[in-house]
């Protein structure tokens, strides 16, 4: 085993554009102390340089030709084509090459996050930078979301790297029977930093309103939506009015959500962008975060919300339930796209606000006795560092 690694970060995009990898990257930095040096070779973009320093990490990027449109096709605010992805995805392969060489001979290990495209990039020139390599599967990207034509070249990774590890245990299990990856997974679950995260003590709950929460990138697979027309739905049918949602972020379903609000005011806000301080003041006053998305690889947002001791309402599926289950301390939801089911959680809720507190304190219990956290995750990481070197 070494210590004091140096360890290669592969990832198609980094700083400044936002994702939920970015984020552990840096979680993980941060919290290893100094125990691993990180160097991230990453996509360049318009008006970003070849090289920057960011908070300690250095940042190499390599020249992608394709349109910049094209290659911010996974933020989800830009429609593009598969054939311009697979196009993007070529020039990544090729013209990252050089630098993993270069770069890869001085660092003791390769962490590749998401094993297309840059995982092949990593293994075809591995013969010259000679490096033990890992790959990250953090799920919407890499595995849920692409056709299972990707599926072939995706275990042609994962079988060539030393190590895989999965955000969630559910990500683990499909990625086996799907793939049909024999090789052990090692399931590291993305952490929050709970002494950042948590309630702030002069802020208090309306005794009288439900109050909900939402932070997201806006895009339909998220069903932001759907808690709107279940609002509507119990304001006109049961003439409850005493609950307000609040709406943080940004994306292609602002405009749509916007006519929405416009139309009971009193009760859907719109906050856009949201500072982090701004987020845990909005999270500790909410009763109740909501995620009802299609797709996620293990939500942070959520544990973020479970440290803030609010409860939850989730889609049961892969990825989104995990942070929840067994913890009593919030609903999940199957279809999210059902309305009335959602009008239905709501109800319940509304008149049992004192049961919806009381399974927020036990959100942050969950969070903290199952080891969801920043420290918990970066020192797994670090353990399988070493494994590999």
């Amino acid at each position: 085993m070494q210590e004091n690694l140096k360890v290669l970060m592969i990832i198609p995009t980094f700083w400044p554009r936002q994702g939920g990898a970015q984020m552990v990257i840096k979680k993980i930095h941060d919290k290893l102390e100094g125990k691993a040096q990180f160097t991230v070779l990453t996509r360049k973009y318009k008006n970003t340089p070849y090289q920057e320093k960011i908070e300690d990490i250095k940042i190499h990027r390599y020249l992608n030709p394709a349109p910049e449109k094209w290659k911010d096709y996974a933020t989800g605010t830009k429609k593009v084509k598969t054939w311009q992805i697979i196009v993007v995805a070529f020039f990544d392969t090729l013209c990252s090459i050089p630098k993993i060489v270069k770069l890869g001979k001085k660092h003791d290990a390769i962490h590749i996050h998401f094993p297309l495209p840059l995982g092949i990039s990593a293994i075809l020139s591995r013969f010259l930078h000679k490096k033990p390599m890992m790959t990250t599967l953090h799920g919407n990207a890499d595995i849920y979301e692409p056709s299972k034509f990707f599926y072939r070249p995706t275990a042609f990774v994962l079988k060539r790297v030393n190590g895989i590890s999965a955000v969630s245990q559910d990500l683990n299990d499909f990625t086996k029977e799907n793939l049909k990856v024999k090789k052990d997974i090692t399931t590291i679950r993305n952490g929050v930093d709970v002494d950042y995260y948590k309630p702030i003590p002069d802020l208090k709950k309306d005794n009288n309103t439900l109050r909900i929460f939402s932070i997201c990138r806006l895009v339909p697979r998220k069903h932001v939506d759907t808690i709107v027309k279940a609002i509507n739905l119990l304001k006109e049918q049961k003439n409850i009015t005493n609950i307000e949602y609040y709406i943080g972020g940004t994306g292609s379903e602002l405009g749509k959500l916007e006519k929405m609000a416009a139309n009971n005011p009193s009760q859907i806000k719109l906050t856009g962008y949201l500072s982090e301080e701004d987020k845990i003041k909005e999270l500790t006053l909410a009763d109740l975060f909501v995620q009802l998305s299609t797709r996620e690889g293990f939500s942070i947002s959520n544990l973020e919300a479970m440290a803030c001791e609010t409860a939850s309402i989730v889609t049961n599926i892969i990825g989104v339930r995990e942070p929840i289950m067994g913890g009593n301390c919030g609903y999940l939801l199957d279809d999210p796209k059902d309305v009335e089911a959602t009008a239905k959680i709501l109800e319940e809720a509304v008149n049992n606000l004192d049961k919806i507190r009381e399974m927020g304190k036990q959100a942050r219990k969950h969070v903290i006795e199952n080891q969801y956290t920043e420290k918990s995750m970066a020192e797994k990481y670090y353990q399988l560092y070493q494994s590999i070197t």
